[in-house]
């Protein structure tokens, strides 16, 4: 049996610093890597647009709106989603999730995988070194991670890590109980996988360089918010329909790279940049809402 494929999705807003480095390093130890522009005024647009017309089997979602990285996930996750759904992705293939901003390293990403199969995971969340962060992060980090432990009923060391793995089957059911705003991923996904009774794992340790200043108050109580949310349409089993994926095609631009197998359901509105930015004949360009 061939090993399973590694798919990447990465949320990008303003990282234009980083950007070209974490591409480098972190797509090629991909298959498939799906890279969401969340409306960055920076020039991350046109690295990006650079980047994709030399890379097969990857993906560029482009927002010309910032929504937040919860939102800019889901996009990334619906792209996934769809690409499975017509056998182009297979559900025992493993989606890679990790930040634009270098916080994280390369180092792990192969023994990643490695666990996730030896141990027949469904989500494995990494927990992050925190010595070079603030006090008060810890202090947040902990709450946020124990809020979503009661939740979940799952018990989580660091739930908040953006550097995880999904097995890709599990996603289409994620996905139907995601809400998906400003930077609540980390606790909807933790509190979605424990409920389902996923087969989880939070205590793979990662190496954090350094720190960087992101979420805040205000960001920690949405995220609390829209884990309740995530938490109450599990009790109720009030799931979103799977055709909902397709209609968040409304308002991003896809760009697929040179040789890139297209869902059917979307190639009418990708444009392949190796040949032009977006086909002339085309009605509209692929598009993704909130």
């Amino acid at each position: 049996m061939a090993p399973p494929r590694k798919i990447a999705v990465v949320p990008i807003y303003n990282e234009s610093k980083h950007l070209e480095q974490v591409l480098a390093t972190f797509s090629a130890r991909m298959d498939v890597t799906i890279a969401v522009n969340d409306g960055s005024t920076d020039n991350c647009s046109q690295i990006l647009a650079a980047w994709i017309a030399g890379q097969p089997s990857c993906y560029v979602v482009d927002n010309p709106k910032n929504r937040g990285k919860a939102s800019a996930l889901k996009d990334g996750f619906a792209l996934a989603t769809l690409l499975l759904d017509e056998g182009l992705l297979s559900p025992d293939d493993l989606l890679y999730t990790f930040d634009a901003d270098g916080q994280h390293t390369v180092d792990a990403i192969e023994q990643l995988g490695e666990c996730m199969v030896a141990k027949d995971l469904d989500m494995l969340l990494t927990r992050r070194d925190f010595r070079h962060y603030p006090r008060f992060k810890k202090v947040g980090n902990w709450g946020l991670s124990t809020i979503a432990s009661v939740l979940g009923g799952y018990r989580y060391d660091d739930v908040e890590c953006g550097f995880r793995v999904l097995k890709l089957g599990r996603l289409p059911e994620i996905l139907s109980y995601y809400t998906g705003y400003k930077y609540s991923s980390e606790q909807e996904l933790g509190i979605i996988a424990a409920r389902l009774k996923y087969r989880i794992d939070n205590s793979f340790d990662v190496e954090v360089p350094h720190y960087r200043a992101g979420t805040k108050v205000p960001d920690g109580i949405i995220n609390i918010s829209l884990g309740f949310v995530a938490f109450l349409r599990l009790v109720l089993r009030l799931a979103g329909s799977r055709g909902a994926l397709q209609r968040r095609m409304r308002t991003r631009t896809i760009l697929a790279g040179p040789g890139s197998a297209l869902p059917a359901a979307l190639s009418a509105g990708i444009a392949h940049p190796a040949t032009s930015q977006r086909p002339a004949h085309a009605a509209a360009p692929l598009k993704l809402d909130h």
